[in-house]
């Protein structure tokens, strides 16, 4: 297991991650700070703020879309070392609707 901070490292341009899924058996997400939006193809758009947890399912495909500056979650990921297979590019938002 992996316990680690993600702050936003630089204000928000206009462009997301891309279409992506994680190869880990969990993903447990809780909002520090700031609030930020997502892709899901189980949920469609979502939005977290400070407060929110999310348990995100294995082998999920989601895009983040935005985010604001302050944005900062506490991640926790089984396995420690996973993978990350980026399926898109920019705003993949169509392809998971």
């Amino acid at each position: 297991m992996v316990a680690h901070i993600i702050r936003a490292a630089k204000p928000f341009d206009g462009g997301g991650t891309g279409l992506h899924q994680h190869d880990c058996e969990f993903q447990f997400v809780c909002v520090l700070s700031g609030w930020a939006r997502f892709q899901r193809e189980d949920q469609g758009e979502v939005t977290i703020r400070a407060g929110s947890c999310v348990n995100q399912p294995p082998g999920i495909r989601h895009n983040l879309i935005e985010y604001s500056d302050d944005f900062e979650v506490l991640e926790l990921v089984v396995p420690a070392d996973f993978g990350t297979a980026n399926l898109g590019e920019g705003n993949a938002k169509a392809a998971i609707d």
